[in-house]
Formats: C-alpha cells, structure tokens, sequence
C-alpha cells in the first residue's frame, strides 16, 4: 500500500504541474492503478471516467474502459461493468483486451457461448491475439460446446502454429476427448503429443494430462509410472510436488517418499505447499 500512495503522490503532482496534454492517458491511467493499489476504488473510477471523458482520442481509451469494467465489477455493479464494456466493444471490434474483458463479464452472467462469440468475433475483425481462440475454446468447453470447441482449437492450431497457445490447444483437444469418454482418442492424442515433444519443454504438459486420464480411466500404476516420470524429470518446484502428490495417491507409497525429500516447501505457494504436506501427512 505504501509503494501505491507515494507512487499516487508523484503523479498527481504531475499531473498538477503539467501544461502538456501528451501522455494523460497514460499518466491517469497509472494513477487509476495506484488508487485501486490502495483500495480506492470510488477515486480510481473517477479517473477512469475523466480519461474516457477528456481524452476519447487517446490511444489508452478501450484499456480505461476495460480497467474501468474490472472496478465497477469489484465494487459490485455488474450490470454497470456490462454496459460499459459493450458500448466499448461497439466502438473497438477490433481490440483484444475489450473483447477479452466483454467475454469475462458474459461469462460472469452465465452466458459462455456468448462470452466465446465476443472472443471468436475479435479474432475475425482482424485482433491477432491467439489467447482469443484458446479463450473462446474454453468458454465452449465449460458450455459442453464440445464439436464448436474443438473447431476452435483447431482453428487456433492452423492460424497460430508456433504459438504456445497452439500447443496448449492441442492437449486441450485431448482433454475434450477425455471429458466426453472418449477415452481411446484422449489417449492417442496425447501419446502423439508426448512422441512430438520429447526433450522439449511441452512433454511434461503431456505428461500430466496422461497421467490426469490413467487417474480417471482406474490405471492407477500406470499414472504412478507416469507421475514418476515426471518427477525425475522436472527442476520445477511446483511440478515436483504436483507429481510426488500424484505418485502418492496413485499407490507409488515408497517411491513417493522418497522423491518427496527433494522438495523445497519453502519456496512453494501456499496453497500448494498445503496441499502436499497433507498429502504427504496422509
């Protein structure tokens, strides 16, 4: 709190002793960020509203109005934050993080497919944002849109093949077999997957979602096998835990233990260090 208000204080003396209207936007906008630092909400509104009101040229304009939604949804006035933000979206078809924040409040309603048409409509009006589609994919999923998600993914795939984005997509893809039952695909998907990322970044990912669907197909050896080979490979601290806590579950009760002495508790989140201490406990 005291970084936000000394950082409030010097650019309010900015702003008061400047002549120049170059850079308001930004300059209000970095205030608005301080205010909500400091739990200010009513006053970082305000200046959100003045930079919509005083400077509608500036190129800081469709981010005060999504920063300006987030506000009034954590003040409560939802209905509010969806007003703003569709007017926005009227006026920036084009702009990710409006279109982004349009499907967060629709989702926040209940309204999933819709909150994946604002995503899907963004990246057809020319927004190169890869997250759109993987975004939009999501929504769909959880709506249990699964033939329309898939298309998603797969479009996400065609349009941004490099991306990381295209790579999570991929396994989602597996994960949309799996939430259906279809379970043989889940399983070739992800083998395939595992098989083109070897000694790369993205195999433990796989190997994760592999084991996720040994869990929930019953093969409890074969996701303890899984969880360990994760463990042996990973330097991550979160993912050691992660899978040490999947071999301990899964019936892996020695080896588990073992490979539970290397890791450092201490520099884990809390939530994750709760949960493979009680795991461990257990």
């Amino acid at each position: 709190t005291g970084q936000f208000s000394s950082a409030a204080s010097m650019l309010e003396e900015y702003i008061r002793e400047t002549t120049s209207a170059a850079g308001n936007g930004q300059i209000h906008l970095l205030l608005a960020k301080a205010y909500e630092g400091m739990g200010r909400l009513d006053d970082a509104a305000q200046v959100l509203r003045d930079v919509i009101a005083f400077f509608p040229d500036a190129p800081e304009i469709p981010k005060a109005h999504v920063a300006l939604a987030d506000i009034l949804e954590k003040q409560g006035k939802r209905r509010d934050a969806v007003r703003l933000i569709n007017q926005a979206a009227l006026r920036f078809p084009q702009d990710a993080d409006v279109m982004r924040s349009l499907g967060k409040q629709l989702a926040l309603n209940g309204d999933l497919l819709g909150a994946a048409d604002a995503l899907e409509s963004a990246e057809q009006a020319g927004a190169r944002d890869p997250n759109l589609l993987l975004e939009a994919a999501r929504y769909c999923r959880s709506a249990g849109d699964y033939k329309r998600a898939k298309a998603l993914y797969e479009r996400l795939i065609m349009n941004y093949p490099t991306e990381p984005q295209a790579f999570e997509g991929r396994i989602e893809i597996a994960k949309t077999f799996q939430e259906q039952g279809m379970y043989r695909k889940a399983f070739e998907a992800l083998r395939d997957l595992a098989n083109l990322s070897i000694n790369k970044p993205q195999f433990i990912p796989v190997q994760f979602s592999l084991a996720e669907l040994y869990e929930e197909m019953g093969f409890r050896s074969n996701a303890a096998s899984t969880y360990a080979q994760i463990a042996g490979l990973s330097l991550d601290p979160r993912e050691l835990a992660r899978a040490i806590i999947g071999m301990l579950q899964n019936g892996a009760l020695n080896e588990g233990l073992e490979a539970a002495k290397r890791v450092p508790i201490d520099v884990l989140p809390p939530a994750d260090a709760y949960q493979f201490l009680k795991t461990f406990g257990n």
